[in-house]
């Protein structure tokens, strides 16, 4: 653009120094012909040859500007080119260096890619690998969960029936509960008694040491009583001839006492016997309900020993139980030790009423033999019944068999020879108690030393450091201990698996179950598997789609797995559907096919005959019978 700013200029220039010299010329022509017309055109030819000149060197002079100017432009064009040569050869110098750059790392990077492509062929390999073993994982991780979804089902099933016999056992514990508050509100009863008696054993204790002082009183009072026994039997006589009226009121009086006596007694033994057999039943009862209680304590070990490793359920019910047949064991010592001092007492009880009609009949026999004679004597003279009164009387006075008021203080005294080993038994009243004989003396002895009683004044008892009830009833609490402990933590999981939720920490190791994160990552990973398998399937379905499609085009033949090892090839070509041919791979992995009888292959046997019987080649076979439908429907 600045070459042709400039030739212009200079064209304008030309043009107009041409016009100027021109106009002069004329002027000048003008003006000598005006003057002197003939000298006037050699002077005129004379300036026009030397405008021409001047003319001439003007555009000489303008010529050689012009091409200095172009010499100059062309100098310039061709430094703009040589600079722009260098320019260029800069970049492209740039540009192939950046080229070369590139291209080398593209080299590294398509090393780096089939570095990559190698590993990541390696890690599909490894993933295929990590495939299947997560597929088998999966079908075992299912099979354990359909195991442990029926595990759960039946410790559902069994917690549902197991609260069901807790809640009745509940009921039967809070009857026994009632049953146990009645019996020990008896037995605070029985106690009160107890605490009476042996308040009126301690009396009778101070009694008999009184006739222990007195025993030696009673020795003298023997021989007076072998007299008045020598003056009973002169006095016997008389009784055949006094009646029942003659007798004293005093002695009626006191048979009547002693009657009622032995009525209160008889009273108060089948009251005994009322509640020792209520008791008794009421043992058995309860005995039943603890035998009950046991066999269902035995059958609820056992279904927690059996799924114990499947699914642990819920043991605090049975745990509870276990306490309960516990306090209802040791309820029933307690009730059969109170039945065995019951079935003491009732023995005293029934040998008591026979003393006493044994030592009553004694008692009034000596009144009979007393009073009347005493009467009768009277009736004889006064001497000798005076003599009678001092007989009888001081006798009366000093025999340790005595009857008195049933309300009286006086106790009564069975066998003089037992009152040195006195037993105390039920009250006959409220105030009087009585004693037995050495007989019962035994056994009650017996008895206690069966019970574990002894002497503490001549006996001394050692325990052993290692006791085995000791170690046993240690063994039993921590035994007690550990299962209370186990049912705690079977009953938090199994409140965790009903809520649905986490299953603490604590509990996964009580169990056999995995825990809440394995389950989560587990399920995740069976999801991810599931999506993978999916994906995988879908991918080799489409290949084997796309595969069979190739292998239709390129060969001619559609190829079916019917059964196993049995493989069905329908032609492309095929005039009918039915037109198909079957093989079987008889030989090891296949490597052997044997062409089965169809209806389609009976059609062709020469090229059967050809190719398979006598060149033993399938492919030519296959492709023999192409060529041959395929000349079939293009010559139709």
């Amino acid at each position: 653009m600045e070459d042709l700013g400039e030739n212009t200029t200079v064209l304008s220039t030309l043009r107009s120094l041409n016009s100027f010299i021109s106009q002069r010329v004329e002027g000048g022509s003008g003006l000598d012909m005006s003057t002197s017309a003939p000298g006037s055109l050699q002077l005129q030819y004379e300036k026009n040859m030397q405008l021409e000149e001047r003319a001439q060197q003007i555009r000489s002079k303008s010529y050689l500007i012009q091409v200095e100017r172009e010499k100059m432009q062309m100098e310039l064009s061709h430094k703009r080119a040589r600079v722009e040569l260098e320019r260029a050869a800069n970049t492209s110098a740039r540009n192939y260096e950046r080229e070369v750059d590139r291209n080398q790392e593209l080299l590294a990077r398509i090393r780096q890619f089939q570095e990559r492509e190698a590993a990541a062929e390696e890690k599909m390999r490894e993933q295929l690998e990590c495939h299947r073993l997560c597929k088998q994982n999966l079908d075992a991780t299912n099979q354990q969960l359909r195991e442990l979804e029926d595990d759960l089902a039946t410790a559902r099933e069994r917690i549902s029936s197991l609260k069901g016999r807790v809640s009745e056992m509940q009921l039967s514990a809070m009857d026994q509960k009632v049953q146990v508050k009645r019996l020990e509100s008896e037995k605070q009863e029985l106690k009160e008694q107890l605490d009476l008696q042996q308040r009126k054993c301690q009396e009778a204790n101070q009694k008999i040491q009184e006739l222990q002082v007195s025993q030696e009183e009673k020795a003298d009072q023997e021989q007076k009583i072998k007299e008045r026994d020598g003056m009973r039997a002169i006095l016997g006589s008389y009784d055949s001839e006094l009646t029942q009226a003659e007798y004293s009121a005093q002695l009626t009086q006191r048979m009547w006492e002693a009657e009622d006596m032995v009525q209160k007694v008889h009273a108060h033994s089948s009251e005994m016997e009322a509640q020792l057999s209520q008791a008794l039943e009421d043992l058995g009862v309860q005995k039943q309900r603890a035998d009950t209680l046991e066999m269902e304590l035995k059958m609820l070990r056992a279904q927690t020993s059996s799924t114990e490793t499947s699914f642990p359920f819920c043991k605090e019910e049975v745990d509870a139980l276990r306490l309960k047949v516990e306090e209802l064991e040791s309820e029933r010592s307690r009730l059969e030790q109170e039945k065995q001092a019951l079935e003491m007492q009732m023995e005293r009880l029934t040998l008591q009423p026979s003393q006493c009609q044994h030592s009553y009949p004694a008692q009034s026999s000596h009144g009979q033999h007393s009073y009347p004679a005493q009467s009768s004597h009277g009736q004889h003279s006064y001497p000798a019944r005076s003599s009678h009164a001092q007989l009888s009387h001081p006798a009366r006075a000093s025999t340790p068999i005595l009857l008195g008021p049933a309300n009286a203080s006086t106790p009564i005294l069975l066998r003089p020879a037992m009152a040195n080993t006195p037993i105390l038994l039920g009250p006959a009243n409220a105030s009087t108690p009585i004693l037995l004989g050495p007989a019962m003396a035994n056994t009650s002895i017996l008895l206690s030393l069966a019970m574990g009683d002894y002497n503490q004044s001549r006996t001394k008892v050692l325990h052993m450091s290692l006791n085995p009830t000791s170690m046993a009833r240690q063994r039993q609490r921590e035994d007690h201990d550990r299962l209370q402990g186990e049912c705690e933590r079977l009953r938090g999981l199994v409140h965790a698996l009903e809520r649905g939720g986490p299953i603490p920490a604590d509990l996964e190791a009580a169990s056999s179950l995995p825990s809440s994160k394995e389950v989560a990552e587990l399920r995740k990973q069976v999801e991810s598997a599931e999506l993978k398998n999916q994906r995988l399937k879908e991918v080799f379905q489409t290949k084997i789609q796309e595969f069979r499609k190739v292998c239709y085009t390129l060969t001619g033949y559609q190829i079916d797995v019917t059964t196993e090892s049995q493989y069905r090839l329908t032609s492309q070509y095929a005039e009918h559907q039915s037109d198909c041919l079957i093989f079987k791979a008889t030989g090891p992995s296949g490597s052997k096919m044997q062409l089965l009888e169809t209806e389609f292959s009976r059609s062709v046997p020469e090229l059967i005959e050809l190719h398979l019987l006598q060149q033993d080649s399938i492919p030519a076979f296959l492709s023999a019978l192409t060529i041959e439908l395929f000349s079939r429907q293009t010559s139709i």
